[in-house]
């Protein structure tokens, strides 16, 4: 049964006495006070270690219930900040496991959502088997969102959930938009004719300012080395076939640019960095388009991936 709000209350907004001396409020209930209150909140403030995790989790799922919509999505949010704070994967892991259990079965449809595109940002190897069966029971009981909780099966890379997947497209079902997300999600998992059903739908939408703003995403999520491939070649490529970012400026310009900043995050050693924001860390875009050119070109058979 979940404490009341009121019980915790009592505990959150006063000093607790403990024989004869005031002790400070632990740093999670400081949050939790903090988040239904409506405050502002500076996450690093908190000083929330690896050794508070078990409280946060307790605390937090035993009376986020009683927070309202708004509430319970921040969260979901500071948790998942918190954990990619710290240097443990297994104090990870244990937030990411409270966000499956309990924001990908949030109330609010919204919020499961929102809760889903937060895990994208964790590292695969805090998905342990438990997490990953958790996920997995969600596509198997067709829960709502179906699709994103396809999306992050593959994401994870459960093999497991690939039948259930098969059984997705055989029941034929499906809008297009959602038999191409569960097309990519089998391909990511590493089935060879979805795959292949993906790169001929990649390979025949050429490249143009859409492709690269709509599917280049998937073909990065795709993880394959096909897919990548083709995003390195089509570096290589010297047709002005995107526009510039400035609208007031009407150029063509080489989709290079943009095509370097979806590989970066995933290839190992690659020649350029991107910043806090998602653009290329260079000075000289010219320049590091040439440097990048002749890095695939003597990289392209040994390059690896990013898992």
């Amino acid at each position: 049964m979940c404490l009341t709000l009121k019980l915790y209350g009592l505990l959150l907004l006063f000093l607790v006495v403990a024989n004869g001396k005031v002790v400070a409020q632990d740093p999670t209930e400081q949050l939790f006070d903090a988040i239904s209150k409506n405050e502002n909140i500076v996450i690093q403030d908190y000083r929330i270690t690896e050794g508070d995790v078990n409280n946060l989790v307790f605390l937090f799922e035993s009376a986020l219930p009683q927070f309202n919509r708004s509430q319970r999505y921040i969260s979901y949010f500071y948790i998942q900040r918190i954990a990619l704070g710290f240097e443990n994967a297994d104090a990870q892991s244990r937030l990411l496991d409270f966000i499956v259990r309990v924001g990908l079965k949030d109330a609010d449809l919204g919020n499961r959502t929102a809760a889903i595109n937060l895990l994208y940002a964790f590292p695969g190897e805090c998905f342990t088997n438990a997490i990953k069966n958790t996920i997995a029971s969600y596509v198997a009981g067709k829960e709502e969102p179906l699709i994103d909780y396809v999306k992050l099966a593959g994401w994870a890379k459960i093999g497991h959930v690939e039948v259930l997947l098969l059984e997705l497209l055989r029941d034929g079902e499906l809008s297009k938009q959602a038999n191409w997300v569960v097309q990519l999600a089998l391909g990511r998992i590493g089935n060879p004719e979805s795959i292949q059903y993906c790169m001929e739908m990649i390979r025949s939408s050429g490249m143009n300012d859409l492709v690269v703003h709509s599917l280049v995403p998937d073909i990065v999520y795709l993880n394959q080395r096909e897919a990548i491939d083709y995003l390195l070649i089509k570096i290589l490529d010297e047709e002005k076939l995107c526009s510039s970012p400035n609208p007031e400026v009407e150029l063509s310009i080489n989709c290079a640019y943009r095509l370097m900043e979806a590989v970066a995050p995933v290839i190992v050693d690659f020649p350029i960095e991107l910043d806090a924001s998602g653009d290329l860390l260079v000075d000289d875009y010219d320049e590091a388009l040439s440097q990048v050119r002749e890095w695939i070109q003597a990289n392209y058979q040994s390059y690896q991936i990013k898992e």
